[in-house]
């Protein structure tokens, strides 16, 4: 490893984001439009906006028109299709209009057009149009008590399919007249799964009420009244369409797997899909390190991975899943140990804060003050900050999730 770790860090990081970068994989993934009149657009999530500028300028010349729904900051000036800008991760009223927009860009497309959607992590928030029966504050108040009880997305997006009018397979049952229904979805779920990508506004949803109430109970949440059924595959739209991945949380290690090999790693990958408690798997990677410490090793060590983790908030201090992770890290590592680590959000928000997350090296952990009282505040962005070892970056227009590092006999500067 040439210069310092934090360094380094900035370009472990760079090269995960440009794997998912939308102006290098989205003109590749773009269908043929010569067989239409003309294609509306409909694109959400956080790399909404990039997503559309780069297919903006991918088709010139081609008729086009819609929307681009993104979080608050991460807008892209386009020429052809209008930017809306909303609340994440829960929604706002703007995130409703902009549903309903959404809608009716759906609608209006008919037999001789393209429908093409543009979709990418955070849209399930951005996206937000209430079911009949269920109103705005509903779905606030359960999206909020979920996300700090700590539940993985998969739990979170089953019952968002069930709360809209837009999720769950619905924009395409909107787009029923469509001559033929296009998605093209940066991923940021662990697995992949199109229902689960933006809870899966295009495609079938194989999940049920029941499991939706079943989820619900599990965190003490009173359900709504009114919850929707499932839209199978079965139906007629989903002859017309087609869902494809363009980038997702695996390509983005592979990337950074060659960049560490090229600054002279012996590179592991642990999991490209990590998903659980981010203080649970700090300890299990922990254990790891210990036993590579236990060992020799002709060059260091460096221990990639991805995912996605959660964070059950109960403190009322500031941070993210990688932050914690980081915290909780540094607790269960051996005092003196060789060992830098860094953890961030490739959207370059991790929780709140401000920061896309942290790092640390021996030199910063000789001097770090103990890290349990931070932990019980869920404090972590406050103690990283403290040390100077936040981690900042602009928001980088695109989300594939997690992004941890872990350097073993790193010798520090």
């Amino acid at each position: 490893m040439h210069g310092d770790w934090p360094e380094f860090c900035r370009g472990l990081y760079a090269a995960a984001v440009r794997s998912a970068d939308p102006l290098l994989v989205v003109p590749p993934a773009l269908p043929d439009p010569s067989p239409w009149r003309a294609v509306r657009v409909i694109a959400f999530g956080k790399a909404a906006a990039a997503m559309a500028r780069a297919f903006e300028l991918a088709w010139p010349d081609v008729p086009l028109g819609g929307i681009a729904v993104c979080r608050y900051g991460y807008a892209v000036p386009c020429d052809r299709i209008e930017v809306l800008e909303c609340a994440h991760p829960v929604p706002d009223a703007a995130g409703v209009a902009a549903a309903n927009r959404a809608l009716s860009v759906a609608h209006a497309t008919g037999p001789d057009e393209m429908l093409l959607v543009l979709v990418s992590g955070g849209g399930s928030s951005l996206l937000c149009a209430p079911a009949a029966g269920i109103s705005l504050q509903d779905k606030q108040r359960i999206t909020g008590t979920l996300l700090n009880a700590g539940a993985p997305i998969s739990d979170i997006n089953c019952v968002r399919r069930h709360l809209s009018a837009i999720k769950g397979g619905r924009l395409a049952r909107a787009a029923g007249k469509a001559g033929c229904i296009r998605t093209l979805a940066i991923s940021d779920v662990v697995g992949d799964c199109p229902s689960a990508i933006a809870s899966g506004p295009t495609v079938p949803d194989s999940s049920s009420i029941a499991d939706a109430a079943r989820v619900l109970r599990s965190y003490g949440i009173q359900a709504p009244e009114s919850l929707c059924e499932s839209i199978g595959p079965d139906d007629p739209v989903f002859a017309r369409s087609r869902f494809d991945i363009i980038a997702s949380g695996p390509q983005a290690i592979a990337a950074a797997v060659a960049y560490g090999r090229g600054q002279g790693f012996d590179v592991r990958v642990l999991a490209d899909d990590c998903v659980g408690e981010a203080r649970d798997i700090a300890a299990q990677h922990a254990a790891m390190v210990q036993s590579l410490l236990a060992g020799t090793h002709t060059r260091p060590v460096l221990l990639l991975s991805g995912g996605e983790l959660t964070v059950t908030v109960k403190g009322d201090g500031q941070g993210g899943p990688n932050q914690e992770y980081l915290l909780a890290l540094l607790q269960a590592l051996p005092a003196g140990a060789p060992v830098h680590a860094f953890a961030a959000d490739t959207d370059g928000m991790d929780g709140t804060g401000g920061a896309a997350g942290a790092w640390f090296t021996p030199e910063i952990r000789a001097r770090a003050p103990a890290p349990g009282p931070w932990l019980d505040r869920n404090d972590s962005f406050g103690y990283f900050g403290r040390l100077g070892a936040l981690f900042r970056t602009k928001p980088t227009l695109t989300n594939v999730n997690d992004l941890r590092a872990i350097a073993v006999g790193v010798p520090d500067h």
